[in-house]
């Protein structure tokens, strides 16, 4: 589609013929010239009528004939290959038409709009091979754009250099922006504008782009009926209540969406407390009907999304750990980005080779001593990193006692950071007596300590209530026995080695097992039991961040952790429901028969276990406390997490080929011109603001995958894993943290969060700036709405970026670390967080409880990204239905198309030459259908092609191809077993084949590294043909 200013540009020529625009164009006129404009085949069709330019005409200059002609002045160079004046008229004439075309397609507004997409959408290149359906120049184009994009980016489109071929006024400004216009190779734009624009040309870009959203606003009106004048910001202050889902009725008629997870069931849910209950505690990517007239989803964000905010300070910690550690080891005041990162793995090559410098892993215990000792150390970059964890072990401890979990005068003396220990259970396990005699000797002391100041106390309980409960509990302590004081000791070690891995057992420790004693039972100072903590810093700052990210979010939202108020409302109202069945009338008004009511009962009652169920497990996930195993350190659990791991080392090493779509997300959710207006132009003219606003995204609480990688491991089912483990365990675990580096995935996530990121803020902060003057559209105040940002919080957020906020070359920067106004910057933050996990899809609570359990998670996967995609991609896109949405999906399909070559390229396989494929494979690979895929998968798997669209296409899915049976249905860890046995017994029986050596190889970790991938082909081959093996077993 034009994704341009039709207007041309006029270069220093003054003799140019006046434009005459035609009338009112019939609609053959219109889907001719869009063909003719944006369809390569439709381009080439009218451009045959050109002669040989070559042909020398003695005596001709093509540029004296036609530089005083006003028609064709503006195209002189055009026609300095020109020799002959056959080829001179027949390029006239093309000209010609190329201008009506695109006056036509200007006159016809709306019409022009939706002709000129569907005629790319239509173009072969944009839904069928992307190249692969050409002849060999268009593959080597395909090839060359597969292998660059896994460098630098993708150089070229097919589309626009088959339309640069076959046309005379398409210019290299119209290539630069139509090459994401035409929504194939977005990412190829910096690229692109790069070589073909100047700075001056790319700012005027800038002020094409902004001129186009009109187009797309008068397409909304016209075709979605999205349009209409704006809302005053007095609609914003509608009273919240109950909330339903956009669209509720159509989305509960779609088959096996509303029950396919506990966010969407709760948001559909019978009970208004549920549905209330359910936006305060996860983060919801859909919109509800409220928000049209302004009612914010949740104010501040969902517990979920709040807690996500906290991975901010965690990764600035972990990474000033890191520098502090660079600085050790390099012995240098300012180590480079380069040295910061291979420190830690050149720390454990000279370990091997006798250095005398401290580990990595060694100066992280180091860190963790020291924080339990003032943050001092014989070490100034020991100590350093320890005032790092100081800052933000002091803010967790403020917030929880401002949420009310901690009293405020919790502390230990020469200890500031007895709170939030971790424990080494397996040590405690094996040396319980040790750990037992310690804590004996500690309640010993502090029991005859309590006996002497029981008089002193007992006197100042008179005068201090405060020193009163202090006294009672002393005297309390001071009686027990020597007997009890065994018991005490007992009790706190199994509490201790009863808690949950990776959660910090401050309130089960502290406030202790007995309720006369709370507060006073384990305040015995951390350097006595250090041998029995662990001291790595890294983990304790997961663990406690895990753990204080959700109890104070929980805490601040409900009152409390366990959300018991809210359950009980939720029960209450299923009780009065239940009870007003007795007076249930049918629609005439009578009474319905004792039958009715009792299934009536029944189904509330189902509905109410229903509700509490699911709100409950929601509440468990985000504190890492759901379905935990009864016995955590059993083999079979243990082997499962192992398979987990190395399953995402040996089979997602293409995993950012398969990424190619999230680009579409943007595009989905804010439109092309956004995109490209507040998103590529700024790429293009003003970097530094780019790297400012992704900074901004950054200090949001997103974007932060280089550091902590979360979507990468979130989507390979490894985040949770807090076990402790044997050295394998903990080296593959390990290295699995390390791998989305080595797959480029994280260095890809975090930058499309950035990306996307940007656009959103700058989208969030315009919206709120015409709420804020009354003159936002329905459509930006329904969006802000969705976000949690009212009109009272619109205004608030406006004027704080009056106050603070930037504007660098059309990049918005919010500076929200400035914001006096908490609730603005937090409601502020809390917005972008959500839409950039909304746009790069992120799995939270949509997904299913059974993939939360530890069977579920080796079951599901690497299915957690389409479960989540039927809520964020397809519902979302279900209840927007506008012309963002269209460009979104046409997009998505392209970029699915592309994501299928790039895959069939790196696994050395032949691109098919059939359409139905390429389209059948597009759908699949974007995303847009959710789970409905993953269904279809199996089906074709399960039925060799017979059910499904392969039944249509005659070919697999390629996302399936190597998989067998057993894996389609119960994941990677079966079918790795499967390919175990069959290889081993190949091998026993003599009669190994090139098939069982594949298998064999597929089970090694890094196999599957798109960049590595093809060399292993290679060896795989040569090996095989070394060995003589056959091709397959023949039976």
């Amino acid at each position: 589609m034009p994704f341009y200013e039709p207007t041309v540009r006029v270069k220093e020529l003054t003799n140019i013929a006046p434009v005459e625009q035609p009338d009112d164009p019939s609609l053959g006129e219109t889907w001719g010239a869009a063909f003719r404009t944006e369809n390569i085949v439709g381009s080439y069709l009218s451009s045959r009528g050109v002669q040989n330019p070559y042909e020398v005409e003695q005596g001709f200059n093509s540029i004296d004939y036609v530089k005083d002609d006003p028609d064709f002045a503006q195209h002189v160079e055009r026609f300095g290959g020109v020799f002959n004046r056959k080829a001179a008229d027949a390029l006239k004439v093309q000209i010609k038409r190329e201008e009506e075309d695109r006056r036509t397609l200007d006159a016809a507004g709306i019409n022009g709009t939706i002709a000129s997409l569907a005629a790319g959408v239509f173009d072969i290149p944009t839904v069928f091979s992307v190249g692969g359906g050409i002849a060999g120049a268009g593959r080597t184009a395909l090839g060359t754009a597969i292998r660059t994009s896994a460098g630098a980016g993708i150089d070229a489109a097919v589309s626009e250099t088959g339309l640069q071929l076959t046309q005379q006024t398409r210019t290299g400004e119209e290539t630069a922006f139509n090459v994401g216009g035409s929504i194939l190779l977005g990412g190829a734009l910096g690229t692109l504008a790069g070589r073909y624009l100047s700075n001056a040309e790319a700012s005027a870009l800038t002020r094409k782009i902004e001129e186009q959203g009109r187009g797309f606003d008068e397409a909304d009106a016209a075709v979605f009926g999205t349009g209409g004048g704006a809302q005053s910001a007095g609609a914003a202050a509608v009273t919240k209540g109950p909330m339903h889902l956009k669209d509720e009725a159509l989305i509960n008629k779609i088959w096996g969406v509303r029950s396919q997870d506990p966010l969407i069931r709760s948001q559909l849910s019978d009970f208004d407390e549920t549905r209330n209950t359910v936006r305060q505690l996860a983060e919801t990517p859909l919109e509800y009907a409220e928000n049209a007239q302004g009612v914010a989803t949740e104010i501040g964000g969902s517990v979920e999304t709040r807690m996500k905010m906290w991975q901010a300070p965690l990764a600035d910690s972990l990474q000033q750990i890191d520098t502090a550690y660079a600085k050790y080891f390099h012995s240098t005041p300012e180590p480079t980005g380069w040295q910061r990162r291979l420190a830690p793995m050149r720390s454990e090559m000279q370990r091997i080779t006798g250095g005398d410098k401290l580990t990595f892993k060694q100066f992280k215990e180091e860190v963790g001593r020291a924080a339990f000792s003032g943050d001092t150390h014989a070490i100034p970059e020991v100590a350093e990193a320890a005032k790092v964890y100081r800052q933000i072990d002091d803010a967790m401890k403020r917030a929880a006692i401002e949420a009310r979990l901690l009293p405020e005068d919790i502390a230990v003396e020469a200890d500031i950071s007895h709170l939030f220990r971790m424990y080494n259970k397996d040590k405690i396990a094996a040396y319980r007596s040790d750990f037992g005699r310690i804590l004996h000797d500690y309640f010993i002391t502090k029991r005859d300590a309590a006996a002497k100041i029981g008089d002193a106390e007992n006197v100042a309980r008179k005068a201090d209530a405060k020193a009163d409960a202090a006294a009672k509990k002393a005297e309390e302590f001071s009686r027990l026995s020597d007997q009890e004081v065994s018991e005490l000791v007992e009790e706190t070690i199994d509490t201790i080695l009863g808690n949950v891995d990776g959660r910090i057992p401050y309130d089960s420790i502290v406030s202790g097992p007995r309720g006369p004693l709370k507060e006073r039972l384990l305040r015995i100072e951390s350097k006595k039991i250090q041998e029995f903590l662990n001291t790595d810093i890294e983990e304790v700052l997961h663990a406690q961040t895990r753990t204080m990210s959700a109890d104070v979010e929980l805490a601040k939202k409900f009152g409390s952790v366990d959300m018991s108020e809210q359950i009980a409302k939720i029960n209450d109202e299923a009780n009065r429901r239940i009870a007003a069945v007795d007076r249930m009338t049918d629609k005439d008004g009578k009474a319905v028969s004792p039958e009715v009511k009792a299934k009536e009962r029944a189904r509330l009652d189902r509905s109410r276990k229903s509700a509490v169920r699911d709100i409950e497990a929601m509440r468990d996930r985000l504190r890492g406390q759901y379905a935990l195993p009864s016995n955590p350190d059993g083999i079979v659990l243990r082997a499962g997490r192992v398979a987990r791991n190395l399953n995402y080392l040996r089979l997602l090493g293409g995993m950012t080929l398969s990424a190619f779509p999230d680009m579409a997300g943007i595009v989905l959710k804010h439109g092309l011109t956004s995109t490209f207006r507040d998103g590529f132009a700024p790429l293009v003219s003003n970097m530094k603001a780019v790297k400012l606003a992704g900074a901004e995204v950054k200090a949001a609480g997103t974007a932060l995958d280089m550091i902590l990688d979360s979507r990468a491991m979130s989507l390979a089912e490894i985040g949770d894993d807090f076990g402790r483990g044997s050295k394998f365990e903990r080296a593959i675990k390990s290295a699995g943290t390390r791998f989305g580096v080595v797959s480029l995935m994280a260095p890809w996530n975090a930058s499309m969060k950035q990306f996307s990121g940007m656009i959103v803020m700058t989208n969030l902060l315009r919206a709120a700036e015409k709420v804020a003057n009354g003159g936002a559209s329905p459509k930006e105040i329904r969006k802000l709405a969705a976000a949690g940002i009212n009109a009272d919080l619109a205004q608030r957020i406006t004027q704080q970026f009056a106050k603070h906020g930037e504007t660098q070359s059309g990049v918005l920067l919010a500076k929200a670390g400035a914001w006096e106004d908490r609730l603005a910057r937090e409601a502020f933050r809390s917005a972008v967080v959500r839409d950039v996990d909304r746009i790069i899809v992120t799995p939270g609570q949509d997904k299913p409880l059974w993939m939360s359990t530890e069977l579920g998670k080796t079951v599901g996967q690497f299915k957690s990204f389409n479960v989540s995609a039927m809520q964020r991609i397809a519902l979302s896109a279900l209840q927007q239905r506008d012309a963002e949405t269209l460009a979104g999906v046409v997009t998505a399909l392209s970029l699915g198309a592309m994501t299928y070559a790039a895959k069939q390229a790196v696994a050395g396989k032949e691109l098919s030459d059939k359409p139905s494929v390429w389209a059948t494979n597009a759908f699949d690979w974007s995303g847009l259908a959710g789970w409905f895929m993953e269904v279809n998968n199996v089906a074709e798997k399960a039925t060799r092609g017979r059910v499904g669209l392969s039944a249509l296409t005659g070919e697999q899915m390629s996302r399936y191809q190597s998989r067998n049976v057993v894996g389609a249905f119960l994941g990677p860890t079966p079918d790795a077993v499967s390919d175990i046995f069959q290889f081993t017994g190949s091998m026993f029986a003599g009669d190994t084949t090139k098939s069982d050596l594949r298998k064999m190889r597929q089970l090694l970790p890094f196999q599957n590294l798109f960049y590595v991938r093809g060399l292993l082909n290679q060896v795989e081959s040569a090996t095989g043909d070394a060995l003589k093996l056959p091709e397959t077993r023949k039976n």
